[in-house]
């Protein structure tokens, strides 16, 4: 009689261990053969009986078979194996980017990617400006010439190898200034996605001249600076303008402008009379409004919003925060929680509140460290507050 054992699973390359029981028959046990999958694997002359095998991949069936002395042999019933592949998991390629800390606008700036890949061939590396493709390099050594536009520019670089598995650089910062000491001086460049408030200034390219310029939020907006949550205030580099005023826009050289539209040039505010593509003042087809002194003024006061004396304190914070505003007239009012990416958290106040002071207290212990907004909402009326929790 004999009885065969060996673990019902194992690796590839492992080596698995085989042992056997066996007695009776004349004159004893004289040897104790191993089997798998019919083919002999070891033979084993004295108890305890034993065998090894270097496992590979599949389902095996593993036999014993027991002589006596008097060469009478009996047969185990068949034990099953399952051997598995070992994988090895596939590595990302690691990264790195270097390139300057500064230059001026219209520089050619030259950033390097020095890539790696444990497990293969890094096959291709794109380069960002604050999130925005600027292009991809398919061949070593990885870099790229970049045209520097004005604004403090976060640049970053992502590689792919060849199991299109893909890494990401850390940002090299690089502020760029203008050639003319223009307005975007010192002004960060828009970062895609990011929410912006009210007042907020980026530079971006002006989707109406392809350069350059300095952008103001009117409100929260997570858009590109073009459309109706930016103003555009001047092109970075100067053109004669001093900078939007009253929430009126800069005269934009070459742009065409309809009856009735207003921009800022020189100081002063002027519409066009009709669709006219001139400088203003230089002829008849432009009206001179006013200063924007007194413009400005004018918008500053027509535009008080029902929600004031926002105060957020203390700021930064660990434990516990207070929220004080001031509502000019009592209505439905919601204090919200956000991210940095406009995804609401909690809501910490939802009902109607009177005319007056109020304040709003919650706690933050239980939010990680990092940046938040508060939104305070009533009516149309919207006020938003950054909240840095330590």
């Amino acid at each position: 009689m004999v009885n065969v054992s060996a673990p019902a699973t194992a690796l590839t390359g492992e080596t698995v261990a085989i042992s056997a029981t066996a007695s009776g028959g004349d004159g004893g046990i004289a040897q104790v053969e191993f089997f798998v999958d019919g083919a002999s694997v070891g033979t084993d002359n004295s108890a305890p009986y034993g065998a090894s095998w270097v496992a590979t991949v599949g389902i095996h069936s593993i036999t014993a078979v027991a002589t006596d002395g008097a060469s009478s042999s009996a047969t185990s019933n068949p034990v099953s194996i399952t051997v598995d592949e070992i994988i090895d998991p596939l590595l990302p390629p690691t990264i790195s980017l270097s390139g300057p800390t500064s230059g001026t606008e219209g520089d050619v700036l030259t950033y390097t990617a020095t890539v790696a890949d444990a497990d293969g061939t890094v096959v291709s590396v794109e380069f960002f400006l604050n999130g925005t493709s600027l292009g991809t390099d398919n061949s070593a050594p990885f870099s790229l010439d970049w045209t520097a536009v004005q604004g403090n520019q976060s640049i970053t670089a992502k590689a792919t190898d060849n199991d299109n598995l893909s890494s990401t650089s850390g940002a090299v910062l690089t502020q760029v200034s203008g050639t003319g000491g223009g307005a975007c001086d010192g002004v960060a460049g828009h970062v895609p996605g990011q929410i912006y408030l009210g007042g907020d200034q980026v530079v971006a390219v002006d989707p109406a001249t392809g350069q350059s310029a300095l952008f103001e939020a009117k409100w929260w907006t997570n858009t590109a600076p073009g459309d109706d949550t930016w103003q555009y205030i001047s092109a970075c580099s100067g053109d004669g303008n001093t900078g939007g005023c009253g929430g009126v826009e800069d005269y934009r050289p070459g742009t065409a402008y309809t009856g009735g539209q207003q921009v800022a040039y020189q100081g002063n505010i002027y519409s066009a009379k009709w669709w006219t593509n001139t400088t203003p003042g230089s002829d008849n087809t432009w009206n001179l409004d006013g200063p924007c002194r007194q413009a400005r003024s004018g918008m500053e006061a027509s535009n008080m919003a029902a929600i004031t004396e926002l105060e957020l304190y203390p700021n930064p914070a660990t434990q516990q925060v207070n929220f004080s505003f001031f509502l000019a007239e009592g209505g439905q009012l919601r204090v919200t929680l956000l991210n940095l990416q406009g995804q609401q958290l909690g809501t910490l106040k939802d009902g109607y509140m009177a005319q007056g002071h109020h304040r709003v207290q919650f706690s933050i212990a239980k939010l990680s460290a990092g940046a938040y907004l508060i939104q305070v909402e009533e009516g149309s009326t919207r006020q938003i507050k950054r909240l840095f929790k330590q």
